[in-house]
């Protein structure tokens, strides 16, 4: 528009001094073209396309200030009517008429008799401090839930780890019976071999070999004794840790033991009670195996010693029994989850498969020491040996096939153990999927509980506020009780009496302000949420631009249903009164283009030209508020998109050549604008 104007000052210019200038001479019109020649040269400018320059703006994506333009009244002094903003009765009355007044001196005090604003804001305190309640103990829950569940992943870390090392040292025992079935099978070999070597030695010498065979025997079971000691002493510490878990036999546990006592076996609670007095007893088995030898140095000894591990046997098999019944008879909670329960039901299952592959293969070396004592011990150990020497002298023949048989036999066993040895492999695979397993289930539960705290402490978070929220609004509105003064003012009139009941809205007090004019607008019910008192805005009076500041919002209504705005201006020194126009910076949530950029094409659609590659792209958009010279974007566009701000109506590309003008020439325009507008404004004073 501007533009325009300039344009026709410029016109009228060159037409007044066309008036003013003599008629051109015969010469000279004699060297002016002719009509024809201006026609055709005009014809060659139209079929060559016309350069025109483009203004473009870059559009951010962040929100953006634009500005609500309304129209006010000036007043000719500050006169202010406060009303009472609540339901009550006059209780007191400090002030009289032409008192002067400054800002929050308390001109009226209501008692609250009818809106029970007191009670509200009370109710409203008890609100928050129960919501602040409920979130402290909420989080201490929610902690010692947190809490246990870490504490129950730690510990099926833990079993996780010694589990693993457990089925290892049962792979590692597998595999040593297997290599000791592949020795027995050499040894069997070789005496094979002797067999047919000695063939039919004398009686003496068979003797000597009986003899020397025997204390082999003996010692290599002496040997052996370390092995199935140490079985023992595993099997032992296993059972023993898993019991002292369940029932804080030691101080490790106690606090555990405290917080599955209640779950552990309610069912039947003479079995937790036996089960918890046999696992203190099972803990002195430690004792009595830690004295044992492990490599025992004569028969009485050794003897002794597999008396002490086949009792240890007895008491271990009866302690894995009662661990079964007292979980069987166990019910979840809090503290001991289905989960961790079912996760010590599977670590007794295991060492129950450990117990079962071991105390057979105890036996069984038990047996042969037994039967080697027996043979030395017995009174007709001679007599047995003379027999033998007799069976051997006799069945000399027969010493071969025999040899072959405990060959078969050896290759037997080797077999057995290699079987076993396998299954050991598999089981091992079985229970580190079961530990793993558990292990992976004590994790979800401990992030569980993390989102379930972070949850529940966000909502109660939510609910805290809501209280805080209720309870400021409580407390504005036993607040609005009170009526004071806003401004430095004189009291004019006082519209009621004490102990007069008063509604909402109902006048009370008149003040005229003694520092500064004030400007009253109306907003609708939609624009008065945009404001708030204290906004800074800008007012023109008079050609010359003020800054004001919000001072009152109305919350009553008119009959227009608009609502009062007050606005303090300062540096006006005229009191002419009049129309003034104020401009509200206001906070839009979308994109804004100048008005001027956006076109209408029908009756409702709107159409915006993107400068892109260098050429004009018409697009569509959805539009929202009109804010004076400014119009909100719903579209999304790309972020920094351009916009062309130049009037694209006519544009037909076929005709014009677009092209941007660089920064420095729209500012230079700009600038020269807005000095012609000032000049023009100054001559119209």
């Amino acid at each position: 528009m501007k533009k325009t104007l300039l344009a026709s000052v410029l016109l009228l210019s060159l037409l007044l001094a066309a008036c003013g200038r003599p008629w051109a001479d015969d010469k000279e019109t004699a060297n002016e073209k002719t009509s024809k020649e201006m026609i055709e040269e005009a014809q060659d400018v139209e079929q060559e396309k016309k350069e025109i320059l483009i203004e473009t703006t870059t559009l951010s994506s962040d929100k953006k200030t634009v500005e609500m333009k309304k129209s006010g009244r000036l007043m000719w002094s500050q006169e202010i009517t406060l009303s009472a903003q609540a339901w009550g009765s006059v209780y007191s009355l400090p002030i009289k008429e032409w008192d002067k007044v400054w800002p929050w001196r308390v001109l009226v005090t209501m008692r609250d008799s009818v809106g029970n604003y007191g009670i509200s804001v009370q109710r409203a305190q008890v609100a928050l401090e129960r919501a602040r309640l409920t979130y402290n103990q909420s989080q201490l829950q929610l902690d010692n839930t947190v809490n246990t569940s870490l504490y129950s992943l730690q510990q099926a870390t833990n079993n996780q780890q010694v589990a693993k090392e457990t089925i290892a040292q049962q792979v590692s025992q597998a595999q040593i019976q297997l290599n000791q079935s592949e020795l027995q099978l050499e040894q069997t070999q070789l005496q094979l071999d002797q067999s047919q070597l000695s063939g039919n030695t004398s009686t003496a010498l068979e003797i000597k070999k009986i003899q020397t065979e025997i204390d082999n025997q003996l010692d290599w079971l002496k040997a052996s004794f370390q092995l199935y000691y140490i079985q023992s002493v595993q099997l032992q510490e296993n059972i023993f840790d898993l019991a002292d878990q369940l029932f804080g036999v030691t101080p490790l546990y106690e606090n555990q033991w405290s917080s599955y006592q209640w779950n552990l076996g309610v069912q039947q609670p003479g079995i937790r009670i036996e089960t918890r007095i046999a696992a203190n007893q099972f803990n002195q088995r430690a004792e009595d195996l830690s004295n044992i030898e492990t490599r025992p140095t004569s028969d009485e000894q050794l003897r002794l010693q597999l008396e002490q591990l086949d009792a240890f046997y007895t008491e271990a098999e009866m302690m894995l029994t009662k661990l079964e019944q007292v979980l069987e008879f166990s019910v979840p909670g809090a503290s001991l989850t289905q989960i961790l329960l079912q996760w010590y039901v599977g670590q007794v299952d295991g060492l129950r498969a450990w117990y079962s592959a071991q105390y057979p293969a105890f036996i069984q070396y038990r047996n042969q020491v037994n039967t080697l004592f027996a043979d030395k011990e017995d009174e007709d150990y001679q007599t047995t040996l003379d027999q033998q020497i007799a069976i051997v002298t006799k069945n000399a023949q027969n010493a071969q096939k025999s040899a072959q048989n405990a060959q078969k036999n050896a290759e037997n066993a080797q077999q057995a153990a290699r079987v076993q040895y396998q299954s050991a492999i598999t089981q091992s695979k079985d229970n580190l999927f079961q530990i793993d397993l558990a292990k992976n289930l004590a994790q979800d539960a401990y992030n569980l509980a993390l989102r379930n705290r972070d949850i529940q402490l966000s909502l109660l978070s939510v609910w805290i506020k809501d209280a805080k929220v209720n309870l400021a609004d409580a407390q504005r509105q036993y607040a609005k009780l009170t009526i004071t003064s806003p401004i430095n003012a004189i009291v004019t009139d006082v519209l009621v009496d004490k102990w007069a009941d008063v509604s909402m809205g109902t006048p009370v007090v008149k003040l005229v302000g003694t520092e500064s004019n004030e400007v009253t607008i109306t907003l609708d019910e939609k624009q008065i949420e945009l404001v708030g008192v204290g906004q800074t805005v800008q007012v023109t009076y008079q050609w010359k631009e003020y800054e004001g500041s919000i001072t009152s919002v109305g919350v009553v209504a008119d009959q227009t249903f608009g609502y009062p705005v007050t606005i303090k201006v300062s540096g006006i020194t005229t009191s002419l009164g009049g129309t003034v126009t104020v401009m509200l910076p206001i906070e839009s949530d979308y994109q804004t283009v100048p008005l001027d950029a956006v076109e209408l094409i029908g009756n409702s659609k709107w159409f915006i030209y993107l400068w892109k590659d260098s050429q004009a792209q018409q697009t569509q958009v959805e539009v929202g508020t009109v804010w004076w010279d400014q119009v909100e974007i719903i579209t999304e566009l790309e972020p920094d998109a351009e916009i062309i701000l130049s009037d694209m109506s006519n544009y037909d590309p076929d005709l014009v050549d677009l092209k941007k003008k660089n920064t420095q020439v729209v500012d230079d325009e700009k600038n020269e604008e807005d000095n012609l507008e000032e000049d023009t404004q100054e001559e119209l004073e």
